[in-house]
């Protein structure tokens, strides 16, 4: 855990500041309310998975897990997930194999951070994760 909070502060404070030059801007597609299963259905499967397929999640998977994560879902500007107070000072960073995103709720976007690989950093001795589609 400790870990996880020490790359994920390095990835705010350090590598925010420092756009990746050659990553452009992924602009998701619409989220796509009306997959899935149940909410009942969700939880009685939910597991941890220890191996990933080799292959990258497609546009529709990131921008509905992005938006099912902390994307906006009313004209009021609030939030799928919900926050104290409506403070929604949670943001959501996704790791792939070329570089590190921010998502942006407001423009349903995951915007450049830094280029390179950088899940290795959060996975610590949970090495499956170097090779998960993203983080």
């Amino acid at each position: 855990m400790r870990t996880i909070f020490c790359v994920l502060a390095t990835l705010m404070l350090g590598l925010t500041s420092l756009q990746a030059q050659s990553l452009k801007a992924i602009k998701l597609n619409a989220p796509d309310k009306t997959r899935g299963a149940s909410v009942m259905k969700a939880l009685a499967d939910r597991h941890s998975e220890r191996e990933f397929a080799n292959k990258k999640l497609s546009q529709q998977d990131l921008s509905d897990l992005m938006w099912a994560a902390i994307g906006i879902n009313r004209k009021d500007g609030k939030r799928t997930a919900a926050s104290a107070l409506n403070k929604q000072d949670v943001d959501v960073y996704v790791l792939m194999e070329e570089g590190a995103y921010l998502y942006d709720p407001k423009a349903h976007q995951l915007n450049p951070v830094a280029e390179g690989d950088h899940r290795p950093l959060i996975g610590g001795k949970q090495t499956s994760v170097n090779s998960a589609p993203a983080c």
